[in-house]
């Protein structure tokens, strides 16, 4: 991969990582923005250490990525903090045109760094191909994948936080209508899905204000892909289910939230009723 050329001496950057139960050098994300991306001196990036244990950074290590980035912030919460609210405190706390958020194992192509040259748009969704299948998964739209760069209907489109880019103007209009960006009712899943709902809701009350582009690739490790979803992945996803269909009906509608009723009847899991009654009354996670 080629590293990319110059970018607007103008724009600012903020980048987040959010590292899980991995060293520095063992995140994809990291060492792709070490060895790929250039012009660092522009980009301030920001590192969580999000738990389970705390990690070395060393000062050879600590030394090279300030040789890279115009800052380097590092924080470490072994508690594994909600992301909402990590993503909240990264753009609370961080200068700049525009914010972009990663996990720990995306791998941003070229074509990522290319769009950042010149970006112009509110609000980016790269395209998402899954590391596991070797598919494109995000953004879709009407349950279509996107295929090409173009611009988006946010009415209809749904995609995930990795490598989001969000503009200051967006995050400023979304303070303004729900006093953060993100929703700090959720603590893993449905985070980017009721982001992507609380755009709808901003778009529509400013009158189409915000642009909404697909363009750039990175390649992603998917949960969705895997044939079998973990104890703990089923239990998150029934508190996105019931959080969200009591939030934001008007979108997701109650149909899932039902059939998830039904499902746990069935399969005489108390548990997981439990957690979908439990949600939808608090109307947000356990660790929220």
């Amino acid at each position: 991969m080629g590293v990319m050329s110059e970018i607007n001496i103008d724009i600012k950057i903020a980048i987040l990582v959010v590292l899980y139960n991995k060293e520095i050098d063992e995140s994809k994300t990291l060492t792709t923005l070490l060895n790929n991306f250039n012009h660092e001196e522009r980009i301030t990036l920001y590192i969580v250490n999000n738990g389970p244990r705390k990690i070395n950074l060393s000062n050879l290590l600590s030394s090279r990525f300030e040789s890279k980035f115009r800052q380097v912030i590092f924080k470490e919460y072994t508690e594994n903090k909600p992301l909402s609210k990590i993503y909240n405190e990264f753009i609370n706390n961080c200068c700049g045109d525009y914010f972009l958020i990663f996990d720990d194992d995306s791998e941003p192509q070229e074509s990522y760094f290319d769009m950042l040259k010149n970006i112009k748009y509110d609000i980016v969704f790269p395209r998402i191909k899954s590391l596991d299948d070797g598919f494109f998964y995000y953004p879709c739209s009407n349950d279509s994948t996107i295929s090409k760069d173009g611009y988006l209907n946010i009415s209809s489109t749904m995609s995930i936080a990795s490598g989001l880019v969000i503009s200051k103007k967006a995050i400023s209009l979304m303070k303004k209508y729900f006093n953060s960006v993100f929703d700090e009712r959720y603590a893993l899943y449905g985070i980017d899905t009721s982001f992507i709902f609380r755009l709808r809701d901003v778009n529509s009350k400013e009158r189409d204000i915000l642009t909404f582009y697909s363009t750039g690739l990175i390649l992603h490790s998917l949960s969705r892909t895997s044939t079998e979803l973990s104890e703990f992945r089923t239990i998150e996803r029934l508190c996105d289910v019931a959080i969200t269909t009591r939030f934001y009906s008007r979108y997701y509608g109650y149909g899932v939230y039902i059939r998830k009723l039904l499902s746990s009847i069935l399969k005489r899991k108390p548990k997981y009723l439990l957690i979908l009654f439990s949600c939808f009354i608090r109307g947000r996670h356990p660790r929220c």
